[in-house]
């Protein structure tokens, strides 16, 4: 299964409420109380990641290193930890010891030094100290042939309605195509789950037999129910293909193999035609959930001749096309949709052409619309932001 998510699409989920939104770009770092009107802030991090809870902020970046904030992203310290690919961040469910809610979990991942392993860290101490918690391995039936080896490869890392989250797109090896699995975790600890968005086919010897896989993206929760978000890549025979995104409802946050509901789906034949990628994160509130994607169009002889970066309300309203480049590999949804509860607002961000986009916001099922023109990559997040902000 040929995807594309790995070099074109880096969409984070944000857990459900929060306090104000924080951007980060290449054009700096900036607050905003409702996501309209952006403060530029004194102190500055690179970061590609973006996560809050308690009044703590992390921000990591694979290439310049994490960074955590407990001033409300008015100053940030290096962290000793490794160089995180990505952080979400969850409260656990029940009370404290003490009374009230229990302290929030950060989730980090990274790749080990020697390529074997996908690392997942928590940090139950708002960042102060992280452990490795899971592991997953890189390469699966590793002493077979080439044709036996398989795979399993982080693809999200979400937090939300007191679980965190870990999706995987895994490959057995022996001529098997990829499902889509889900791991969660309500204590930061310990991991459980599988595959969500299956089952794949067995690929039959020749080019001409129908086949079909599958990956995972993230989960939201929109206060009552999670939903999961996933890519389906069906190819009929050589050179035709369909591709679905879909998606799985669950009441209590486990989810089991199923194919799911198709939402958008994108068709190629002779390999002419349009692709999907993406789908790989999902924000939940307001009774509806969002998610951020892009449609590539390919052509025989050429292959990637373009793409268009798009965010959908997937239970209500048409994909908005937020940005498009006529060369796919400068095209990045960095983030993704987040939902602030006081207002209702979903906010994602994409980069283009010339590396130029920003930050798009939209009331539930309706349009997105640009609020802040930045340089991507980039990444938005909600949590308590202390820097002063401009008034709306």
């Amino acid at each position: 299964m040929g995807l594309l998510t790995d070099l074109l699409t880096r969409i984070k989920n944000v857990h459900w409420g929060g306090d104000q939104f924080l951007y980060c770009g290449d054009d700096g770092m900036w607050g905003s109380s409702d996501g309209e009107s952006w403060t530029r802030a004194a102190a500055q991090v690179p970061a590609s990641s973006l996560a809050s809870i308690d009044g703590v902020w992390i921000a990591c970046n694979p290439v310049a290193g994490p960074w955590r904030s407990a001033d409300g992203a008015q100053s940030w310290q290096g962290m000793s930890a490794p160089m995180f690919e990505d952080v979400a961040a969850f409260r656990p469910g029940g009370t404290a010891p003490g009374g009230g809610p229990k302290q929030g979990i950060f989730l980090a991942w990274c790749e080990d030094e020697e390529g074997e392993h996908y690392d997942v860290y928590a940090s139950t101490n708002l960042g102060v100290s992280w452990s490795k918690v899971h592991s997953f391995e890189a390469v699966l039936n590793p002493d077979g042939s080439a044709f036996e080896q398989g795979f399993e490869q982080i693809t999200t890392l979400s937090g939300c309605g007191n679980r965190g989250f870990v999706g995987t797109q895994r490959n057995e090896g022996g001529g098997w195509l990829s499902s889509g699995n889900i791991y969660s975790t309500t204590d930061g600890t310990s991991f459980s789950g599988g595959v969500a968005f299956g089952p794949p086919t067995f690929s039959p010897p020749g080019p001409f037999a129908p086949r079909m896989g599958y990956t995972t993206g993230g989960v939201g929760f929109d206060g009552k129910r999670y939903l999961a978000v996933g890519l389906r890549e069906h190819n009929h025979t050589f050179g035709e293909r369909t591709d679905t995104l879909r998606y799985i409802i669950s009441g209590d946050g486990t989810f089991t193999e199923q194919e799911g509901t198709e939402f958008a789906t994108e068709s190629s034949v002779g390999f002419d035609g349009t692709v999907l990628s993406g789908g790989l994160y999902v924000a939940g509130g307001e009774n509806t959930f969002a998610t951020t994607f892009m449609a590539i169009d390919i052509a025989s002889g050429q292959g990637f001749t373009g793409a268009r970066a798009k965010a959908q309300f997937i239970l209500g309203g048409p994909a908005t096309e937020l940005v498009s480049t006529e060369h796919p590999d400068t095209l990045t949804i960095f983030v993704g949709p987040v939902c602030k509860k006081k207002t209702g607002a979903f906010a994602c961000v994409a980069s283009g052409t010339g590396r130029a986009g920003g930050v798009y916001i939209a009331k539930p099922n309706e349009s997105f619309r640009q609020t802040h023109s930045g340089v991507g990559p980039a990444a938005v997040a909600l949590g308590r932001v202390s820097f002063p902000l401009g008034t709306p």
